[in-house]
């Protein structure tokens, strides 16, 4: 080809792609895409770290070296209380429920362990897109915190809820109950969208950062993975309280009716709000208080 012929070729491409019209439609598709994999998670003005369960001495980093890399948490409140591990969604870090936690002083009632997941915060450990890659390192550091005798509860929103059903699946003889915050939890709900499969194209993935490339990875390799863990869901014999939105446009409000027709016989509480959204410990944290609760009492019931 005459190099004339290809300079005037070339020129023809750079002037499409410039054009006005490509360029909002890519903002507007980049802009959903961000969205749409939880990107922009809404952030309450935070206190300074510092000032966070100041009544109970304030908070502790942990880190727990695996042979794969290490796994980071941070720790709150009474040294010998009930353990109540908070487990983030996708993306996230360690501190998404810190706020709620400390606004109903959660730490003068239990000890708090807030994990950073594999793939994100300061975690340094391989991310595959597989629960029990999350799981694993988590119930590792668990085992590495908890007192002799200690009850421990697992919490998990978003994406964190499988992670905490798994957890509580794989060791139900040595934990007391789960709570699931708008959980990703539906096999049929969590279908890879359009987004997903656009943020996982060799031309827009390399563009993502880490924890979008880690969150897009994990959420299209999760419908499978639930389907494998409802069926493990009937005779569950752990307490679960399960909190939904009615307006929740990541999670629809029809995931909880299908874990209430799998786990019919299982001991679940159910608290919902028609007008709530996805992010709850945000938007709605006295609904993490409640369910906080809720597990708290099950320790004085028989069982």
């Amino acid at each position: 080809m005459p190099q004339s012929k290809l300079k005037s070729r070339l020129l023809a491409l750079l002037r499409w792609l410039f054009n006005w019209k490509f360029a909002l439609m890519f903002l507007v598709l980049l802009s959903s895409l961000l969205v749409s994999t939880r990107f922009f998670e809404p952030v309450m003005a935070a206190e300074k770290p510092e000032k966070l369960f100041a009544s109970a001495g304030g908070m502790k980093e942990v880190f727990l070296t695996l042979p794969s890399g290490k796994i980071h948490g941070v720790e709150a409140g009474l040294e010998h209380g009930p353990l109540f591990v908070f487990i983030h969604g996708s993306p996230g870090s360690w501190n998404d429920f810190t706020q709620a936690a400390d606004s109903f002083r959660f730490h003068e009632k239990a000890r708090l362990l807030f994990v950073d997941r594999p793939g994100y915060g300061q975690s340094e450990l391989p991310h595959t897109g597989r629960l029990e890659d999350q799981t694993d390192p988590i119930w590792a550091l668990i085992e590495s915190r908890r007192q002799p005798g200690q009850p421990v509860f697992v919490v998990g929103h978003s994406y964190g809820g499988p992670v905490a059903m798994k957890l509580g699946l794989d060791h139900s003889d040595a934990l007391n109950g789960v709570l699931l915050v708008a959980p990703t939890i539906s096999a049929p709900m969590q279908a890879p969208r359009w987004y997903n499969r656009i943020a996982g194209s060799w031309l827009v993935n390399p563009l993502l950062g880490r924890w979008l490339r880690n969150s897009n990875r994990e959420m299209m390799a999760l419908p499978e993975q639930l389907v494998d863990m409802e069926a493990r869901l009937p005779g569950f014999p752990l307490p679960i309280v399960y909190i939904q939105g009615g307006k929740d446009r990541l999670v629809p409000s029809e995931s909880l009716n299908q874990f209430v027709n799998l786990c019919a016989d299982c001991r679940l509480e159910v608290i919902t709000l028609d007008p709530m959204d996805h992010f709850v410990p945000w938007s709605d944290p006295e609904l993490i208080d409640r369910g906080f609760r809720m597990l708290l009492s099950t320790l004085s019931r028989p069982q």
